[in-house]
């Protein structure tokens, strides 16, 4: 891997943080816990909040507030339901 030219990869230490993020060693079980553990953590990050904010803030201002009270999310514009996309067999 240190030949792939990639500047992250120069050194052993550089493979064994890649090797230690990939987990190949955990049983699938193991390596759903700690994937979500990470996407946990990573959502509670001032980092991430304040990236969705900006978002929201960009998705109000080039779409406007839904005409409706209806809630959509921040990064569709619209909401999709079984009567305007026929595609739609079923929603649970």
């Amino acid at each position: 891997m240190t030949q792939s030219g990639l500047p992250e990869l120069t050194g052993v230490q550089d493979l064994k943080y890649v090797y230690d993020a990939l987990q190949p060693q955990t049983t699938d079980a193991e390596a759903t816990i700690f994937f979500t553990r990470l996407i946990e953590s990573s959502l509670g990050s001032v980092a991430t909040k304040f990236n969705f904010f900006i978002h929201n803030l960009a998705q109000l201002r080039f779409s406007g507030l839904p005409s409706n009270d209806e809630p959509i999310l921040s990064f569709a514009p619209r909401t999709y339901t079984m009567k305007q996309d026929g595609r739609i067999r079923d929603a649970s």
